[in-house]
């Protein structure tokens, strides 16, 4: 049954005492896997709360001092000696007591994690707000105490929790939690600790006991007031405490506000007006960014148009000095957290100041946003190449949300738009890929008509991740035949766009069974591609390459050979040995060779590729998938099939080829899609013959 206990308020005689740093011996000590973000310097009081949450944690190594046991031995000691439960009684949930943020549960969770690191082994920061963020971030942890960190994802995951599963001195901190049906799959082993941050109680799913994290009392909010604002009396402070309601997030930027500005409290007071009763942090963030647009007009126009974008960090490195400055000047108003190269916004005050904005304000800060992101934008022509994908994984999020708000978009925007899809496509991201280019050219066929190029880009691109994604090559056919078509008309039969989307239609066709047809289209435009763009051109190489496959599934392993050796040899020159496109021509290339009966050049070729895929890409590309298939292939056909199959079981896992009950859901759903398109190579691996 889930215990909710209620923050309350501490006895007003204790008053607020500072906080003591986390300590064993030294008063500095951390466990050597930690993540934790850094302590608010300004956290006041909620005493009350965090012994709440320690009694109920309950920590193995609370008050053990320097023979505090660490690792599986002192883990497997504890349980044993302590002759008790440590499963999910030692869960915790912090959730919102008005139902909605502001209330401060992140930086609670931050602060317990930093008084008591002593007390833990292990302490680590799971960014929950999402499955795949969850993962991403228990995979950091898995590398650091359960290596190797490779393998597919699942498999990572049982690894980590069989070694967490053998100890007791962890604390797992689930931040940001929004449907807890999402995590089931991440969620931890019962030998723990686990702290939930969640603005509703569903989270109990996770974590039988909650505590609601309510209101600051009126001390804690005097003195928070007055740690921002050295100038505010004591009385003044609690006249604004008493409007704010005590929440804290509201206080907090009231006092960033005052410190700043200068502004006396009674004219503060008279800004906020009534809406502090009802809504103070919308009163508070409503009052500061009024003040802007008298006050520090380019301030307020970057504030507007962070707000159309996602509450995560958002590189501005090489933005104008100017753009620099209003981040520092929005960070010191606490509107904004600036640390000098990345801006990040609350959600909170992201949705007061959309909440604001309407008519030419909201089409201007909507079109900055755009611009915005299109100039962070620096990551080379290139969004297939690894090297890119850094900083486009830090754009997508941002470029994702404001395509949600947008009603008309720059050509600028709209081309970080197919850079990005183009991005998840190649990082094996399939899903989010397709619907990103799916929306655009939605919108783009109404906006721009369904000729435009930029729609027809859209349209082929999102096809395409198709045909990669196994998801559904007869619709991406049918959707590459229109494309095709409207670019003859359109572009000629001859232009480089033309000539794309009828590699595409190719790759569909082959996808689809018709590996006829499709080697005859992708020989046509070879062709036509070495005559109009030259021989070493990346979209002639690209459908060299496809030549070459098609052929090896249609058994012409001589022709392939060939082709495929010539497209290898171009690659690397243009393009480098480690290239993405260079790796997949030397593992098809190596089918071709197992086809002529030398297997163990093919074997040498296909170790490299994996070797090198796994390395860039990771093993859940599709590069490395094909590359282990047909390792292990090649291992059979050399005699030693047993060593193949525990490749194939280490890299791509029992669990694609629909030998559980239970097949993959989420972001390894495709690999089961690409399993299905492989199954007969897959049960050549496990015959008799």
């Amino acid at each position: 049954m889930t215990r909710v206990l209620t923050g309350g308020r501490p006895d007003p005689h204790e008053g607020v005492r500072p906080r003591r740093p986390a300590t064993r011996a030294t008063g500095d000590w951390q466990p050597a896997e930690w993540n934790v973000p850094r302590r608010d310097p300004f956290f006041v009081g909620r005493d009350a709360l965090l012994q709440r949450i320690h009694r109920e944690l309950r920590p193995p190594g609370a008050g053990r001092g320097h023979d505090f046991g660490r690792g599986r031995d002192a883990g497997r000691a504890r349980n044993a000696g302590q002759g008790r439960d440590v499963g999910r009684g030692h869960s915790v949930g912090l959730v919102s007591a008005r139902g909605a943020g502001g209330m401060g549960a992140s930086r609670l969770a931050v602060e317990y994690a930093h008084q008591h690191a002593g007390d833990y082994g292990l302490v680590w920061w799971v960014d929950a707000d999402t499955p795949e963020r969850a993962e991403s971030s228990l995979t950091q942890l898995a590398a650091a105490i359960a290596p190797p960190a490779a393998g597919p994802r699942a498999a990572v995951l049982r690894r980590l929790w069989a070694e967490l599963g053998q100890r007791t001195d962890w604390l797992l901190i689930y931040d940001g939690v929004g449907d807890p049906r999402d995590l089931a799959a991440v969620a931890p082993p019962d030998s723990g600790r686990m702290l939930v941050t969640s603005r509703g109680p569903a989270v109990a799913r996770l974590a039988p006991v909650l505590i609601e994290v309510g209101d600051l009392s009126r001390d804690e909010s005097v003195l928070l007031l007055r740690q921002h604002h050295r100038g505010i009396s004591p009385p003044a402070a609690e006249t604004l405490a008493c409007a704010l309601a005590d929440v804290p997030f509201a206080v907090a930027l009231a006092g960033r506000h005052l410190a700043t500005t200068g502004q006396p409290v009674a004219d503060y007071l008279a800004l906020l007006g009534r809406e502090a009763v009802s809504d103070p942090v919308a009163a508070v963030v409503t009052a500061s960014r009024t003040r802007l647009d008298g006050a520090d007009p380019g301030a307020a126009g970057l504030l507007d148009q962070v707000a159309f974008l996602a509450a995560e960090p958002l590189a501005l490195t090489r933005a104008p000095a100017g753009i620099a400055a209003a981040a520092g000047r929005l960070d010191r108003l606490g509107l904004a957290d600036w640390n000098g190269a990345a801006i990040r916004v609350h959600g909170h005050v992201q949705a007061v100041v959309r909440g604001r904005l309407a008519g030419d304000r909201r089409a201007a800060a909507l079109l900055g946003a755009q611009r915005l992101l299109a100039g962070a934008d620096r990551t080379g022509p290139d969004p297939a190449d690894p090297a890119s994908w850094p900083a486009l994984a830090t754009l997508d999020p941002h470029v994702r949300t404001l395509t949600t708000w947008i009603d008309e978009e720059r050509a600028d925007f709209r081309r970080l738009v197919l850079r990005t899809a183009r991005y998840r496509a190649a990082s094996a991201g399939y899903e989010a890929g397709e619907r990103l280019a799916h929306r655009a050219r939605i919108r783009w066929c109404g906006q721009l008509g369904p000729d435009h190029p930029d729609t027809l880009a859209a349209a082929d691109l999102e096809a395409s991740i198709r045909v990669d994604g196994s998801a559904d090559p007869d619709s991406a056919r049918a959707l590459l035949g229109d494309v095709h078509a409207r670019r003859v008309r359109v572009l000629g039969g001859q232009h480089r766009d033309t000539l794309h989307s009828a590699w595409n239609l190719a790759r569909a066709l082959g996808e689809s069974g018709d590996h006829d047809e499709s080697a005859r289209l992708l020989h046509d435009t070879v062709a036509r591609q070495r005559a109009e763009l030259g021989p070493d051109d990346r979209d002639t190489l690209r459908s060299a390459h496809s030549l070459g496959h098609a052929l090896t599934r249609l058994g012409e392993y001589g022709t392939a050979h060939d082709l495929l050796a010539e497209t290898l040899a171009r690659r690397g020159r243009t393009s480098g040995a480690a290239h993405p496109d260079t790796v997949w021509t030397a593992a098809v290339l190596g089918v071709a060779l197992r086809g002529l009966g030398r297997g163990t050049h093919a074997r040498d070729l296909h170790t490299r590729a994996l070797a090198g895929a796994r390395a860039r890409l990771g093993d859940e590309h599709p590069l490395t998938l094909y590359a282990a298939l047909h390792l292990a292939l090649d291992l059979a056909a050399l005699g030693a099939a047993d060593a193949g199959r525990d490749l194939f079981t280490e890299v791509i896992g029992w669990d694609v080829v629909g030998w559980r009950d239970d097949p993959p859901t989420g972001p390894r759903a495709w690999v089961t899609r690409w399993a299905r398109g492989h199954r007969e190579d897959i049960r050549g691996l496990w015959s008799d013959s």
